[in-house]
């Protein structure tokens, strides 16, 4: 918009509500401009929230569950590396 529209808009907008309603309705307008960008803000921070929480579960290592025993299979804990040296 132009400063000759601007302007026009602003003249008009006098004659129709007047001199007392139009800082009222000025002040009703910013409240809802206020709100609606708050609400803006917050639904687009949800979002990337959740893109973000896809992402990192997306990328996160598996589990890796043991295989399930074999009847009668004896469980034993893993062999450990020697540290004695080997001649």
């Amino acid at each position: 918009m132009s400063f000759g529209e601007l302007l026009f808009l602003a003249i008009l907008a006098l004659l129709v509500f007047g001199p007392r309603k139009l800082p009222e309705i000025a002040r009703t307008v910013g409240k809802v401009m206020t709100d609606l960008r708050r609400a803006g803000n917050e639904f687009r921070y949800s979002l990337e929230d959740e893109i973000r929480r896809i992402e990192v579960s997306e990328h996160a290592p598996a589990k890796i569950e043991p295989p399930p025993l074999v009847e009668g299979a004896v469980a034993r804990e893993p062999e450990l590396p020697s540290t004695t040296p080997v001649p």
